[in-house]
């Protein structure tokens, strides 16, 4: 797993559904869309007051998150989120800045969750490595190496116009490959053949 990663199953188990509706603060609308509050002459975010009356303190540098807002997946954030405002004490957690992002409805936080690549492969910390520019997504080794593959093997031919000389796959695709098979089974294959490699060389 990369670097700073997340285990995807664990970060979705901790977006749990809510029990008791919204309850929304009555007071000043910000840009950002929170409700604000005045206690003695300063004001203070709503969300964040009803907290630290109801559940204490706030660690340094944490966050509060609106549970709600993370189990209803048909709302879009931004300024116009209808959960910025809510102060209901059990939709509130406090959480690092890292953790409020990847729950959230973002690119970021629905990569993060994901179990599995575009093709299919497991992303387990075996399959994933951290990218040399620095970024913590993850990457797909099955992936690379079918790159890689299809880099080494070169361009295919054209499948949607098959000549009567072309050989096919068994699955009756037109054979791509020195391996007469289609381009998905030979990839495959190909794959296959690494993981038999990988073996040898660890007996």
């Amino acid at each position: 797993m990369t670097r700073g990663a997340m285990d995807p199953i664990a970060l979705a188990a901790s977006i749990r559904p809510v029990d008791l509706p919204c309850v929304q603060a009555v007071g000043h609308l910000t840009a950002h869309g929170y409700r604000v509050v005045s206690v003695g002459g300063r004001q203070f975010a709503a969300h964040r007051m009803s907290y630290l009356l109801f559940h204490g303190s706030i660690p340094f540098g944490f966050q509060i998150d609106h549970l709600c807002h993370n189990a209803d997946l048909s709302c879009s954030g931004g300024t116009q989120c209808i959960h910025r405002g809510c102060i209901e004490p059990t939709h509130l957690e406090a959480v690092t800045p890292r953790l409020n992002v990847l729950r959230g409805h973002t690119r970021v936080g629905a990569q993060a969750r994901q179990t599995h690549c575009k093709r299919g492969h497991e992303l387990t910390p075996e399959n994933c490595y951290a990218r040399p520019d620095g970024q913590s997504y993850r990457v797909c080794i099955s992936c690379t190496r079918l790159r890689e593959a299809k880099r080494r093997r070169g361009p295919r031919k054209n499948c949607a116009n098959p000549s009567p000389r072309d050989a096919f796959c068994p699955c009756g695709a037109v054979a791509v490959g020195p391996g007469l098979l289609c381009g998905p089974h030979e990839d495959e294959a190909e794959l296959e053949y690494d993981r038999r490699a990988e073996r040898r060389a660890d007996r």
